[in-house]
């Protein structure tokens, strides 16, 4: 994951530009923003047992926003704060109720659509540490899904905030 922040300080963070697409330049021009770091004494506001690779995330950045595009507001992804965390979960949990499971964090969500990301935060179960691509209008069964918070990263900085998912098999 150092590698991917390192290329999004270097690449991605200076000045607006455009982004290469399954082979075309993208219409659009992104820049991601990384959030200054917290303590690990923030960690102790969360309920949930938050995996390794997302703690390491909040320890350099709390919160970013990812190839987005500043001057529609249609593409890219957020990744929400420490503090927005309950707040955000709060509202998406009341505005899809039948969604979510015990475990599930929704730590981001996509601009331009309805999409989230959701970070499986229940140590007891299997998929303790995926991510999971929350789709609005799909069962959850249909959701797309990462390996963990590392690799998502790590695969959206190197597909240059393409959704690279979506070129992939579903859960």
């Amino acid at each position: 994951m150092n590698e991917a922040l390192r290329k999004i300080e270097i690449l991605w963070s200076k000045e607006l530009k455009h982004a290469v697409h399954r082979g075309e330049k993208t219409f659009f021009q992104f820049r991601c923003i990384l959030n200054n770091g917290i303590s690990p004494d923030r960690f102790d506001d969360i309920d949930l047992q938050l995996p390794t690779e997302f703690k390491e995330f909040l320890l350099v950045s709390n919160g970013a926003d990812l190839f987005k595009d500043e001057e529609y507001g249609q593409w890219g992804a957020r990744i929400f704060s420490i503090d927005e965390l309950q707040s955000s979960n709060k509202y998406y949990r009341e505005l899809r109720p039948k969604d979510f499971t015990k475990g599930d964090l929704i730590i981001g969500e996509f601009y331009g659509d309805s999409d989230l990301l959701l970070l499986r935060c229940d140590p007891e179960s299997k998929d303790y540490g995926v991510v999971l691509i929350a789709l609005p209008f799909d069962n959850r069964s249909d959701w797309y899904c990462s390996v963990n918070f590392e690799y998502f990263i790590t695969d959206y900085v190197n597909f240059e905030g393409d959704k690279f998912w979506e070129m992939r098999t579903k859960k």
